[in-house]
């Protein structure tokens, strides 16, 4: 993994400063829930135990139909959509085909009913003939006296019906797929105690009622428990009370409408998930929870989010018992949580600080890693460019002075550099260096060899003086080698370029080379263009050239081919010596062409003058000075040499 990766990943490990907030301020979160849910426990069972000694009447039985009180009228249009569905309809006559819902908004109360009726008789309106037309009648007790109101079933639409004792009333009828359905609002100044309700359906000259037209008492909540409710009930919570039919009798309070649950916060909480938020409090699995609970004598909380503000509140459920210990009711409680706000908007600002903190050690991380990678890859750049080919150190190497451990290295690379320059410096000096400190010895024993050799008398005496000759001339080839290496180093200090055209140099060059072949003929081959002209030497030219033919007449066998090849790519001039015989040694090729290295085997040197591997030099030396370098690599049938020449810069 690249380092630049690896610090990506130790910037992002910042990211568990959130994380870590989150889980610290959710525990929190959780342990002030734990507390306010056992403080409300306390007041609503304080509360239900009190009202069960104020309202004396909380246990008496009650039957009858149950008025739901609301705080919005539905819109008189037949349909009951926009009812409040927790009220169930009442069936008036055990099988569901005449149904009932009363719902009362300030003290008016309002009547949906719904009658199953597959034969439709209608009435044209007239007072006549609603007796023999499907018609609905409602008696309305009211001040200890009964009104009814009998409506006819006409055309869906408005209604307006007057009762016999002139009260009118007004709603709308519906007709349904399995019969039709009416919603009236009865006045305020009827004040109902009781009604009596029944549908009859009339099929020609047959006549059915439905419903018992029993007359069954309005239960509504109780006005003493409402007004103990509010004289009981603390600040800022909202109170319900139910029978243990799961009718309200009673509500009080109000929530206050400033604790709102941030629109991210509730995304966040149902993004991880495990949050109580998520509960729905109206659910029928809650409710069916929740009465259970109850049931057994136990208390239960619900927190849910409540509103078109999504208030954050905790419902709390306890049972409200007699004397007798008798569970008579259930009392419901909720209340807003400052506590859970203030961790709500301590968790925001935390978070918010935690993720500024986070994208800050990021970027900080960022700009370092950046810095860091750019260094190394600029101080790998220049160890890669360090070492010419020729295995000099270049100058333009940059030290880097910072006193870390990037600038030891830099410090280190430098010395290193330095040490490998200098070494270089004395191997190219050890050639000329050698040559001049060994002439004067070598010609005092040449000397001396021969003196001997004019007083040797018998046979073996001249053998071993002609063995001492032999070292002495192989000496003296080497001392030569390295002299004319010198020598051409010198000459290339002072060479003078000049443009000239290769083709016709190389074409004379290889004719002679050939006319040296009679004895021992190889296959001469030459590929050329037609011109190729280069600034540069001709002389060192040509005498990298005869190392290379030197070389290659050296390994090619007897009427083996030897070719020579001249060609351009992009900006430089390929000029190739190729010949048959055995390839190159494994290894680097590029040592060939170092002072003093050789791959030549004893076998094959055997009877030829020393070589010590300094033709290949000279064959460099004279490549970098036209701003190239040369190659070597196998071919097929044996090896090739290449000089890659750009040619010797332009003097201005």
């Amino acid at each position: 993994m690249r380092l630049g990766t690896q610090l990506l990943w130790l910037g992002l490990s910042a990211l568990s400063l959130p994380w870590a907030a989150w889980v610290f301020v959710g525990e929190l979160e959780r342990l002030l829930r734990e507390g306010q849910e056992q403080s409300q426990q306390e007041v609503a069972r304080t509360l239900a135990a009190a009202l069960a000694i104020t309202v004396p009447t909380l246990d008496a039985p009650r039957a009858g139909l149950y008025v739901l009180p609301s705080a919005q009228p539905p819109i008189l249009d037949g349909f009951a959509t926009d009812w409040d569905p927790s009220l169930a309809a009442h069936s008036l006559d055990g099988a569901g085909r005449l149904r009932l819902r009363l719902q009362a908004v300030d003290q008016r109360l309002f009547v949906w009913v719904a009658v199953q009726d597959h034969t439709p008789e209608r009435s044209q309106g007239n007072a006549s003939d609603v007796a023999w037309s499907d018609h609905v009648q409602l008696d309305v007790q009211s001040q200890g006296r009964w009104e009814t109101f009998v409506v006819p079933r006409v055309a869906p639409g408005v209604l307006r019906v007057h009762s016999l004792q002139g009260t009118e009333v007004r709603g709308a009828w519906q007709e349904q797929s399995d019969g039709y359905a009416m919603e009236l609002a009865l006045p305020v100044a009827l004040s109902p105690q009781a009604i009596r309700l029944t549908a009859m359906d009339v099929d020609g000259v047959r006549r059915e009622q439905i419903g018992s037209g029993i007359a069954q008492p309005l239960m509504q909540p109780l006005p003493a428990l409402s007004a103990a409710l509010r004289s009981l009930l603390p600040e800022a919570r909202w109170v319900r009370v139910f029978d243990p039919q799961q009718r309200l009798l009673a509500q009080a309070g109000s929530l206050p409408e400033d604790v709102a649950v941030s629109p991210w916060r509730r995304w966040l909480s149902e993004t991880l998930g495990g949050d109580a938020l998520a509960i729905d409090a109206e659910a029928p699995t809650a409710v069916e929870s929740r009465w259970a609970a109850l049931g057994r004598g136990e208390s239960q909380h619900v927190w849910r989010l409540r509103g078109g503000a999504q208030q954050w509140v905790l419902e709390t459920w306890t049972p409200v018992r007699s004397a007798s210990g008798e569970r008579i009711a259930g009392l419901a409680m909720q209340s807003g949580s400052d506590a859970l706000l203030l961790a709500d908007r301590a968790l925001s600002r935390l978070l918010l600080i935690t993720l500024l903190a986070a994208v800050m050690v990021g970027l900080i991380l960022l700009l370092y890693s950046a810095r860091l990678s750019a260094r190394i890859r600029r101080l790998h750049r220049q160890a890669e460019q360090a070492l010419l080919r020729e295995g000099r150190a270049d100058a333009t190497f940059v030290v880097d002075q910072r006193t870390d451990e990037l600038g030891d290295l830099s410090r280190s690379f430098a010395r290193l550099l330095q040490e490998i320059d200098a070494y270089t410096q004395y191997l190219r000096t050890l050639a000329g260096s050698l040559s001049h400190e060994l002439h004067t010895p070598l010609a005092v024993v040449r000397s001396s060899l021969d003196n001997l050799e004019s007083q040797a008398r018998d046979e073996q005496s001249r053998t071993w003086l002609q063995r001492a000759q032999e070292g002495v001339t192989r000496l003296a080839s080497l001392l030569r080698a390295m002299s004319e290496a010198t020598r051409i180093e010198r000459a290339m200090a002072a060479a003078e370029a000049e443009d000239f055209d290769l083709v016709p140099m190389l074409r004379q060059c290889a004719a002679g080379w050939a006319a040296l072949d009679e004895s021992a003929p190889l296959q001469w081959r030459l590929e050329l263009p037609p011109h190729c002209r280069i600034h540069g030497a001709p002389d060192l030219i040509v005498q990298a050239l005869e190392k290379l033919v030197d070389n290659a007449r050296s390994f090619c066998p007897p009427g083996g081919r030897i070719q020579i090849q001249l060609s351009t790519n992009a900006e430089r001039i390929l000029l190739a010596v190729c010949n048959d015989g055995p390839p190159l040694p494994e290894g680097n090729p590029a040592r060939l062409f170092d002072s003093l290295v050789s791959v030549r085997n004893a076998q094959r040197n055997a009877g030829r003058a020393p070589h010590l591997g300094l033709g290949l030099h000279i064959v460099r030396l004279v490549c970098e000075l036209h701003g190239g370098f040369a190659t070597a690599e196998n071919r097929d049938t044996g090896v090739c040499f290449t000089l890659h020449l750009r040619g010797m810069p332009r003097q201005r």
